[in-house]
């Protein structure tokens, strides 16, 4: 049966549709307009969001901006970033599509297509996207064609996904100069009042991670009310002050964990957990892995990819 949009009826949380195989994965999901992503803040994958309906406040590089019905929103590779609702919207809810792609992948075809750049454009060219009629639609059709060949699990499936995958990156790429990324020319972000202090919070905390952090010693450190420092920060961000100093320093020390040879102490030393406990059990929250854990699969993963050149 080929595959369609499907614009539920149903009120609430709704899968859509799912299907994950060979490191390609399509989720398309309704929910409630209040609903607040907590999962999944940073991952390996790159993401490809297209918004079908409703608006979602996103935030990433310590930014936040607004996208409307139709926008298309790239998410690096290990970027950290934040859906949630917007304060006193009217929307009862909102319907996205979501393709993922794993970072092998991406590593593999820019090794075969050198002049493609996937990577290094998602790093550079990441955020929201207003697209055009014509774009719209043929990213709809992108989404539709790899959704038919996930249902199908025919022979050569997965290089028809890739094929398709890398043909409407170069259409996106070509007809780039007709779509606007929000992050590059700055519309669309969120600012004054609550929005420029959450930022300059929000940077302080990127540059200080590793040392001494919490509400109290920031409200202290910004002169404000530690009440409004919290209510403030989630309503900009989607994350609770100290759970947003956690995943920054999750994320650095799984960085350090994949480029050096630090112990695990001096790693949780480096990062600003008072602890090598607690940055294992906050590091296991978000990667469902210890640290130690994590090390040992980047070896197998390494041994295995040597194996197979």
């Amino acid at each position: 049966m080929k595959t369609t949009w499907l614009h539920s009826m149903v009120q609430g949380d709704a899968t859509q549709y799912y299907r994950k195989r060979n490191g390609i994965m399509v989720e398309h999901m309704v929910r409630p307009a209040n609903f607040d992503m907590r999962y999944n803040h940073f991952h390996q994958e790159y993401e490809i969001y297209l918004l079908l309906r409703g608006r979602r406040q996103m935030f990433f590089e310590n930014r936040a901006y607004e996208a409307q019905a139709g926008n298309l929103i790239l998410v690096d590779s290990g970027q950290i970033h934040m859906s949630h609702s917007i304060v006193g919207d009217p929307e009862t809810e909102y319907e996205r599509v979501i393709l993922y792609v794993d970072r092998d992948i991406v590593e593999k075809v820019d090794k075969m297509f050198p002049e493609l750049k996937i990577g290094a454009f998602f790093h550079k060219h990441y955020g929201i996207y207003e697209l055009t009629p014509k774009q719209t639609a043929n990213t709809r059709r992108l989404f539709l064609q790899i959704m038919e060949e996930l249902d199908k699990a025919e022979p050569m499936s997965q290089t028809a996904i890739l094929s398709e995958l890398i043909l409407g990156f170069i259409y996106f790429r070509r007809s780039n100069q007709q779509v606007a990324c929000l992050n590059d020319v700055q519309e669309g972000k969120a600012s004054g009042g609550k929005f420029d202090a959450v930022y300059q919070i929000s940077d302080y905390i990127s540059d200080h991670f590793q040392e001494r952090l919490s509400l109290d010693s920031l409200a202290e450190q910004f002169y404000i009310s530690k009440y409004y420092l919290s209510r403030s920060f989630h309503e900009v961000t989607g994350f609770g002050i100290n759970e947003y100093i956690n995943i920054l320093r999750v994320k650095k020390a799984q960085s350090l964990l994949e480029t050096t040879t630090l112990s695990v102490s001096e790693i949780a030393s480096r990062t600003g957990f008072e602890s090598i406990t607690y940055l294992g059990r906050v590091f296991k929250k978000y990667q469902h892995v210890t640290p130690a854990q994590y090390r040992k699969s980047l070896t197998s993963t390494a041994e295995k990819n040597n194996t197979n050149t």
